[in-house]
């Protein structure tokens, strides 16, 4: 799986002002925090920020506490998903994803999101575009993809974090760093029946890794 990373940001900046992380949160699903030069912490959510790194909204503390706990593409999916056709109107969806997403956001807005993940344009087409400017769910999109699409990826960066300055890493350790991803508020709901079995097939379904009497280390 190739990653390009976006939506990095500084800790000290977040430490101005924490409004910031929302909006590439909006923009990107997740944001990279950086800390002394290098990127620490993969954050999905404002409230994790705010309890493990102790970030402070500096302004007003009460709006972020009522943010919308989806993105806005998790949003929309949900919203697909609750009717039938599994599809709508790019203006129908648009007022719609208020439900999940705290605020009605532009049909332009709405069109962009859905294009960026449909016809290949991502790793997986959770969108179709259809004539009439209809927005619907692919073939076996659904919300549950998405979230277990966005922990590999969370893994995945966890387990790049553990590279950094090991050529290979004890086996618990790496099962115990996933564990944490998989339990969070977050996942847990998907991932009840999630077991160390799986984090290992997890961990060989990226082409990456090797594993070897109880250690993790780098195929190529």
């Amino acid at each position: 799986m190739n990653l390009e990373f976006k939506g990095l940001i500084d800790k000290s900046n977040l430490e101005k002002d924490i409004n910031q992380l929302d909006q590439i949160l909006k923009d990107n699903e997740y944001a990279i925090i950086i800390e002394d030069g290098v990127g620490k912490y993969l954050v999905f959510d404002i409230e994790y920020a705010k309890k493990h790194l102790e970030l402070k909204n500096s302004r007003t503390s009460s709006k972020v506490n009522e943010k919308s706990p989806y993105t806005l593409v998790e949003s929309m999916i949900l919203t697909l998903e609750e009717i039938r056709e599994k599809k709508m109107t790019a203006i129908t969806l648009s007022s719609l994803v208020e439900k999940y997403y705290g605020k009605k956001v532009s049909p332009v807005i709405i069109r962009t999101r859905a294009e960026e993940n449909a016809n290949d344009q991502g790793e997986v087409n959770y969108f179709t575009i259809e004539p009439g400017n209809m927005i619907g769910l692919s073939k076996n999109s659904s919300f549950k993809l998405y979230i277990y699409n966005k922990m590999k990826r969370a893994i995945e960066y966890e387990l790049n974090k553990l590279f950094r300055k090991n050529d290979h890493i004890e086996l618990n350790t790496a099962l115990y760093r996933i564990n944490r991803i998989t339990s969070s508020a977050l996942y847990q709901k998907y991932t009840k029946d999630f077991t160390n079995k799986d984090a290992l097939k997890l961990i060989l379904s990226f082409n990456k890794y090797k594993i070897d009497n109880n250690y993790i280390s780098q195929s190529n």
